[in-house]
């Protein structure tokens, strides 16, 4: 049996009424919402939204970050991550499906994704903030240049 295939949000325009077919709330204000939401959670540093939602008015769920204040296991996380997406859909209308995922111990790559490409809805504290993207682009400033001459050096063996 084959699954069924999740069919994007788009936002549909009437040609001849110049107006949206599907009533789509501004990005702006959902963005705002989800900072205010995720906010009320205490170890909730920084909140980013990232992915297709930012860019595109065809997108399948709205990808959130969540810079958090301490330590937490894997599974510990992972749950923190669940009630916080279960959250966001529970009080965001209309209905979206939330990915939510801790920047605090991601890939290095993905923290540059999200802080390069992501906006900043939520920031509790601006300075912890900003040594902690700056500590995360240096990081990964640092990964690039070590990943380009480690690739150089394999090729140059292949």
């Amino acid at each position: 049996m084959k699954a069924a295939k999740m069919q994007p949000y788009k936002i549909m325009f009437n040609k001849e009424q110049k107006h949206r077919d599907t009533k789509m709330p501004n990005k702006k204000e959902v963005m705002n919402e989800i900072g205010k939401i995720a906010s009320k959670f205490d170890d909730v540093s920084a909140v980013y939204v990232f992915g297709s939602y930012i860019d595109n008015d065809d997108f399948n769920d709205i990808d959130v970050a969540l810079l958090i204040s301490k330590e937490l296991n894997p599974y510990t996380s992972f749950k923190f991550e669940m009630m916080v997406a279960r959250e966001l859909e529970r009080q965001i209308k209309p209905r979206f499906e939330f990915d939510v995922k801790i920047l605090n111990h991601a890939p290095i790559e993905f923290q540059y994704e999200v802080l390069k490409k992501g906006k900043a809805v939520f920031l509790r504290d601006r300075t912890k903030n900003v040594e902690y993207e700056s500590e995360a682009i240096s990081n990964y400033l640092d990964f690039q240049t070590t990943a380009e001459y480690l690739n150089k050096k394999f090729l140059a063996r292949v």
